[in-house]
């Protein structure tokens, strides 16, 4: 099981990592190349550096659904599929901040151009949290319709959770309702 490492920022080091996950040999040993060519002419050297040596990798698997489940449990707040039929997968994502499909889709588009959210849930919270969007500043109800049937088939649940939370004003809130006047 992968564990993301605990990350803080800091002016002189990155907490940023760029992690390639791929079935194929030959397309690590390019990425690789052309990581190292790439690095070499950009102006952030130190930043840079110290990105690709701390949290960065390069993971060959086996199979798609490995890759997959890397990308599920990686939680990646920006994530780049690049297959033959990215939208297929896009279904079995269930964690990432935000997810950019296809060959055309660099993640440079979202942050400045294609109008994307881009205040991203960072490190495991793509887990457990979605971007910041409209929704989130919206108020909204949740809402309960039950049948005297549908209650019948949940009292047995909520009498025994209410027993253990010690909690008898709710076991009495169902059982009242199935008294006779």
């Amino acid at each position: 099981m992968y564990r993301r490492r605990n990350c803080r920022y800091s002016a002189l080091s990155s907490d940023s990592a760029g992690v390639v996950v791929t079935d194929s040999v030959e397309i690590a040993r390019a990425t690789l190349a052309e990581v190292k060519r790439q690095a070499s002419t950009l102006k952030r050297q130190k930043y840079i550096q110290d990105a690709l040596t701390r949290f960065s990798a390069i993971v060959v698997v086996d199979s798609l659904k490995q890759m997959i489940d890397f990308a599920n449990e990686y939680s990646a707040e920006h994530l780049e599929i690049q297959t033959r039929n990215p939208l297929a997968l896009l279904p079995k994502i269930k964690n990432a901040g935000t997810v950019f499909l296809g060959d055309y889709a660099p993640v440079a588009v979202g942050d400045y151009a294609s109008g994307t959210n881009h205040c991203l849930p960072t490190g495991v919270a793509p887990k457990f949290s979605s971007p910041v969007g409209v929704r989130m500043f919206m108020k909204a109800s949740g809402y309960q319709v039950l049948t005297k049937q549908g209650l019948n088939r949940l009292k047995p649940i909520v009498e025994t959770l209410s027993d253990v939370e010690g909690l008898d004003a709710h076991k009495r809130s169902v059982q009242i309702r199935f008294e006779k006047p």
